[in-house]
C-alpha cells in the first residue's frame, strides 16, 4: 500500500516540484520586468518635475510681462486722455474765434505773404542746389606714394 502511495508521492512531489520551479521564473520575471517600469517611470517623474519648473518661470515671466504692459498701457491711456481733452480745448477756441481769425489775417496779411515767400524762396534754393548736377563732381584727391 505504502509503494502505490509513495508512485503518487513522488509524483505529486514532482509536479510541487515544478510549479514551484514555474512560480519562481514567473516571480524573477515580474521583478525585473518591474524594476524597468520603475526606472522608466521615475525617469518620466524627473523630466515632468523639470518641465513643471520651466513652465513655473515662463508662467511667472509672463505675469511679469502682463503686469509691466498693463502699466504701459495705462500711462499710453492717460496721455491720449490728456490729449484728447486738448484737442477739445483747441477746436473750442477756434470755434469761439472763428469769426475773428479772418480779420486778424486779413490785418497780418503781408507779414504773412512775406514768411510765405521766404520759405518758398529757401525751399526752391534747396531744391536747386539737391538738382544740380555740378554739386556731386568729385574731384581727384592726389594720392602719395612712398
Amino acid at each position: 500500500m505504502f509503494g502505490l502511495l509513495g508512485g503518487i508521492s513522488s509524483k505529486i512531489i514532482i509536479g510541487l516540484v515544478i510549479l514551484l520551479a514555474v512560480g519562481a521564473g514567473v516571480a524573477y520575471w515580474y521583478f525585473t520586468w518591474s524594476q524597468q517600469e520603475m526606472k522608466i517611470l521615475a525617469g518620466n517623474a524627473a523630466k515632468l518635475e523639470l518641465s513643471v519648473g520651466i513652465q513655473t518661470n515662463t508662467i511667472k515671466t509672463m505675469i511679469k510681462q502682463q503686469r509691466e504692459s498693463q502699466l504701459q498701457l495705462e500711462k499710453l491711456n492717460e496721455e491720449w486722455h490728456r490729449s484728447d481733452n486738448h484737442n477739445k480745448k483747441l477746436v473750442k477756441m477756434l470755434a469761439k474765434h472763428r469769426d475773428t481769425i479772418p480779420q486778424i489775417i486779413e490785418r497780418k496779411a503781408e507779414w504773412y505773404e512775406r514768411l510765405i515767400n521766404r520759405g518758398s524762396k529757401n525751399v526752391l534754393q534747396d531744391l536747386e542746389d539737391i538738382t544740380n548736377p555740378e554739386t556731386y563732381n568729385e574731384k581727384p584727391v592726389d594720392v602719395i606714394t612712398e
